[in-house]
């Protein structure tokens, strides 16, 4: 599909609104989900365009080697990436934008396509989370400085704070790897109690930088399905022209029975 507007790493446009045809991975973007301050955008909604204009560099010769993917950064003949636009979204109808990212990530899904949502804050995710429900048992890799386990941010269970909480809660996501936190965010000893106790597996950027150089500082890979490697078509440095502040993937996992699911004896619930 011809198209003039600028696309990730310059893909083919799609149109999220016609039947999509045959792709492997469809991307498309969301400024806003759920605005902790009802009526503000988010402070990450040039997100989804700062991310595809840092790519426009790479562009030109995707046949280029990706040292971190171990293999050329995009191959058309390998896999077929479309970009489908950015959804329309508003600050002001929090509930019609988490319906429209989670109807869009259906329909790609539906289609046997692999969907990839480019943020957008971090309130973005939950409803892309919870599309996932016919698709088995998920594993999230939350790559982030910031825990996301409030129940609650003056008054919504849907803002930034409560990302990893909310995908706690969804049946099919039976394994959170978080990597990379550091400083002091948003969370207290209550919801951090709430994410080990659920069995999150955290692993600070302190302990991450400090095993760096020993074996075991592939802890948090080992976590993670064993079948399963982290691959993507493109990579974004963190920068000023990229502000998105968290990596996220969704991996399929076969079920695992001999996992517990619910908390025994622990209330999570502030």
């Amino acid at each position: 599909m011809a198209s003039d507007r600028n696309t990730f790493l310059g893909v083919a446009a799609c149109d999220l609104a016609l039947p999509l045809g045959e792709a492997d991975v469809v991307i498309f973007g969301a400024a806003d989900a759920t605005p902790h301050l009802k009526g503000r955008t988010s402070h990450a909604a040039n997100g989804p365009a700062a991310i595809r204009n840092a790519l426009r560099v790479y562009q030109t010769d995707l046949a280029r080697w990706d040292f971190d993917q171990d293999g050329i950064l995009l191959d058309p003949e390998q896999i077929r990436v479309v970009d489908g636009g950015d959804l329309a979204t508003s600050p002001e109808a929090p509930e019609q934008n988490r319906n429209a990212i989670r109807s869009a990530t259906r329909k790609i899904l539906k289609s046997g396509a692999v969907p990839m949502l480019l943020g957008g804050d971090d309130s973005v995710p939950i409803p892309f989370f919870e599309a996932f429900e016919d698709m088995g048992k998920l594993t999230i890799l939350q790559i982030d400085a910031h825990l996301d386990w409030k129940d609650q941010r003056d008054g919504s269970a849907h803002t930034f704070s409560s990302t990893m909480r909310r995908a706690s809660e969804l049946p099919w996501v039976e394994r959170i790897v978080q990597v990379g936190l550091r400083g002091i965010g948003g969370s207290g000893l209550q919801e951090l109690s709430c994410a080990r106790n659920w069995g999150s597996r955290i692993i600070t950027a302190r302990e991450l930088k400090g095993r760096s150089s020993r074996p075991e500082c592939n802890r948090g890979q080992r976590e993670l399905p064993d079948h399963d490697r982290l691959r993507r078509p493109g990579s974004v440095r963190h920068s000023r022209r990229a502000p998105a502040a968290t990596w996220r993937l969704v991996l399929f996992r076969r079920h695992r029975p001999d996992r517990g699911r619910r908390l025994e004896g622990q209330n999570c619930r502030s």
